[in-house]
């Protein structure tokens, strides 16, 4: 089918087919103008003339960048049935996994799971998609586990605003091997000399003291705006997600503070949303809808990048209706930002120089705090980071068995693939440090294990939904490969290995 002169309907029919989804991009592009609910009700309303709608399409015939295009549609249904079977898209996917391509449709339903996806949906003949696999583990465990996932709430418990955290412990139970008790509360002292921590019960207002044989601290950071961080609970900020959305389509302007990736990345994606992108012989977007200013204090933003890389990230925010102020700092803001009202009021930013700027949404986005408030100052860094070794992740002076990691520890720059590869080095040297309390001598036990943090430039940067800069290991990488590797899910798609713990199944 020729693209020209073809309706709207049948090129999302053409795009699911052939996986093109440029042509999910040409349909989109004309329905500029119209609410997202308009258009979601478009795309939800497409079907083929056997009933078969663009998601069951996209998974009949393994379209998965089509597929992920349209999960990017907001409101889009997920769980359509077809018109004869009842089947789901997901029922289709499996089918292609048994009948065609393994591997494709794995990772179509892997995607379709982290989209949102049911798979407990039943079709007319009574069978879940987990019922239709064929000698295939891997698929059947995912879908397993996601079903479990959605029954235990840990995915929109929108009526108590906060994860069922204790279901992924329970999942154990039964597994002689592993031995795990959850403990819901706040620790607000670790007295490393005593060795015992003080955890305190909001939920019936009581204190505890827990003694520890060995510990690891892993309580992350805190961040300035409570959009980009989980400062309280998930029920806080779902809650400040709700309240920014609803004060979003009204608003004229934003600022945000802060240069680094949470800051150009949030920039883009709002600024690619309320604005679009310039076409592609324009180097700005001329009067855009809202306009966007980030504000950072540095000469470039993306300071652990390159200058080139810099410069090609601002062009493409000015593409998406984006202004960079460079070496501007922040003295003060009003309303301040941890004020109650902050997160959607009208906002006045006075800069060092005296300059100001006023908008109708403020985020601050300036780095990170430590959520080390509990543990005593002699074993923090100046920086009120976890005085750990950067090759071992011991906190030396907390005594024995004390280890640290992630945004809270001093060890490294806490980026996710560092803290991907040093939890195996954490738990080598926990359980040789175990064996050796139990009485292993030390010829038995091996030598520690150490992590060696990787200094070349490193960091992918997504701007928009289809641009991004980025180096790998001192390598620039092009545009598409950033969106490849980061932007089209932000990696969302390794997340069910790292928090079921199939990430570190093999110890290496």
């Amino acid at each position: 089918m020729a693209d020209e002169g073809a309706s709207p309907r049948e090129l999302v029919i053409e795009a699911c087919r052939r996986d093109q989804p440029h042509l999910i991009e040409q349909v989109l592009k004309g329905m500029e103008g119209k609410s997202n609910e308009e258009v979601a009700e478009f795309f939800n309303g497409v079907t083929d003339s056997m009933g078969n709608h663009a998601l069951h399409i996209c998974a009949t015939y393994g379209s998965g960048d089509t597929m992920d295009c349209l999960f990017d549609i907001q409101y889009f249904e997920c769980d359509p049935l077809t018109r004869l079977d009842k089947d789901t898209p997901l029922h289709n996917a499996v089918r292609y996994a048994n009948e065609k391509d393994r591997e494709i449709g794995l990772e179509m339903i892997e995607m379709m799971c982290e989209a949102g996806c049911d798979p407990r949906v039943r079709n007319k003949h009574g069978q879940k998609p987990a019922d239709l696999v064929y000698n295939n583990p891997e698929i059947k465990s995912i879908l397993q586990k996601t079903e479990y996932v959605l029954a235990e709430g840990l995915r929109d418990n929108s009526d108590n605003g906060s994860v069922h955290d204790s279901a992924i412990f329970d999942q154990y139970q039964d597994d002689r091997t592993r031995n795990f008790r959850f403990i819901h509360g706040t620790v607000t002292q670790l007295d490393h000399t005593s060795r015992n921590v003080t955890v305190s019960f909001t939920a019936n207002d009581t204190i505890d003291t827990i003694d520890f044989h060995t510990l690891v601290i892993a309580t992350g950071s805190s961040t300035p705006s409570p959009l980009l961080g989980l400062n309280r609970d998930i029920g806080d900020l779902r809650e400040n997600w709700t309240a920014f959305r609803k004060a979003l389509p009204t608003a004229k302007s934003i600022i945000i503070s802060g240069g680094g990736p949470a800051g150009v990345e949030t920039a883009g994606e709002l600024g690619e949303y309320l604005n679009g992108r310039a076409w592609w012989f324009c180097s700005k977007l001329a009067n855009p809808r809202v306009p966007i200013t980030v504000v950072t204090s540095g000469p470039q933003i993306l300071p652990l990048l390159r200058p080139s890389l810099a410069s090609l990230a601002e062009q493409y925010l000015a593409q998406v209706g984006v202004t960079v102020i460079k070496s501007a700092r922040v003295q003060n803001v009003a309303p301040s930002a941890d004020s109650k009202d902050a997160l959607t009021a009208k906002t006045t930013v006075t800069l060092e120089d005296g300059q100001i700027l006023r908008a109708d949404l403020y985020i601050p986005a300036t780095g990170t705090r430590a959520n080390a408030g509990f543990i005593d100052r002699s074993l923090l860094t100046p920086d009120g980071r976890v005085d750990t070794n950067p090759s071992t992740l011991r906190v030396d002076k907390a005594g024995p068995r004390v280890y640290a990691i992630g945004d809270v520890s001093s060890w490294a720059r806490p980026t996710v693939h560092f803290i991907v590869e040093a939890i195996p080095v954490l738990c080598a040297n926990m359980k040789r440090d175990l064996l050796l309390a139990a009485g292993e001598d030390e010829g038995s036990v091996g030598e520690d294990r150490l992590f060696k943090e990787d200094t070349r430039e490193t960091q992918l940067v997504p701007i928009g939904k289809s641009k991004g800069v980025g180096a790998a290991m001192g390598y620039r990488l092009p545009s598409f490969l950033v969106w490849l590797m980061k932007g089209r899910d932000y990696w969302l798609w390794t997340t069910e290995k790292l928090w079921s713990g199939r990430q570190w199944s093999k110890e290496l």
